[in-house]
């Protein structure tokens, strides 16, 4: 994953629409870096680093622009990220299939497998394109538009920031209680979006906070258990609809990966539940909390 630019020269002393405008600036840059040229195939790396920079524009908006109509921005900004996701979906999906190894009898069904998953990559790539032409010559206009007009001559201040990571915290214990009530597919994948909001969210602070690893140093572990359990839970669904739907060939081999995937996926669980053990033991959230 690409890192974000450094946003240099800003303080908690600033106006909080200069703040604004330099980072959020900042970060609408880091989504250009990463977009595709025109006429070049959509490669898999751009599609996914492009995405991770919407993520973090839309960070930078929520937490700057909370009382500003820049905020309302994160909306149209999603619809970018999402026709990425869906793009970028259909990549980890198809490279993971036609990455398996060790079975024998499996490679023609595995080969209709990924043609399968591959077949909507070319409607999903167009729509992509289409939401490229929309970000260009509406949404980033918008964007600019809004940024320039936004007015707040009050000061920054650390508490102004650490107040939202500190809410974002008490949101991410209320998930963490719940996904250990109840361990299933849709609590993980709350949890898990709290912990990139999060992430994110202490990387746009921290070019004011400073002295902030240390606390990307603790989530980042999470947001890797969490993400490996989520690839799980996505291939659990793929293998399920291509066992019956997918063309005969392929069916006993999405049937065999399945079981595969179920032993992972219990794994990775119990690695998990060993972590957030540790976060409750170790008190985790209360040092992020004083780190803040």
């Amino acid at each position: 994953m690409a890192r974000p630019t450094p946003a240099r020269g800003v303080s908690s002393d600033m106006r909080r629409d200069e703040l604004a405008r330099r980072l959020i600036s900042v970060r609408l840059a880091d989504v250009f870096r990463h977009a595709p040229h025109p006429q070049s195939p959509l490669e898999p790396d751009a599609v996914h680093d492009m995405r991770t920079a919407c993520r973090r524009l839309r960070a930078a908006l929520g937490l700057l622009g909370q009382e500003a109509p820049l905020s309302r921005c994160q909306r149209q900004v999603k619809r970018l990220q999402d026709a990425l996701g869906a793009v970028r979906d259909v990549h980890v999906q198809a490279a993971w299939l036609a990455g398996v190894r060790g079975r024998r009898g499996l490679r023609e069904g595995l080969r209709l497998l990924v043609e399968t998953v591959r077949a909507p990559l070319s409607q999903l790539e167009a729509t992509l394109c289409d939401e490229l032409a929309r970000w260009e010559t509406r949404t980033v206009p918008a964007l600019l538009g809004r940024l320039a007009e936004h007015e707040d001559a009050r000061r920054v201040g650390r508490r102004h920031l650490t107040r939202a990571l500190r809410e974002r915290l008490r949101r991410l214990k209320a998930r963490m209680a719940v996904y250990q009530e109840a361990p299933d597919a849709s609590h993980a994948h709350a949890l898990r979006i709290t912990v990139k909001k999060l992430r994110y969210e202490v990387e746009v602070a921290s070019a004011v906070l400073g002295q902030m690893a240390r606390v990307l140093e603790v989530l980042e572990p999470l947001q890797e258990s969490l993400g490996e359990l989520h690839d799980s839970d996505v291939r659990l669904e793929l293998l399920a609809r291509l066992a019956s739907e997918g063309p005969p060939p392929g069916r006993a081999v999405a049937h065999a990966l399945r079981e595969d995937v179920q032993a992972a996926r219990a794994r990775q669980c119990e690695e998990l539940a060993r972590l957030l053990q540790r976060w409750h033991d170790e008190r985790r959230i209360a040092s992020m909390r004083r780190l803040l």
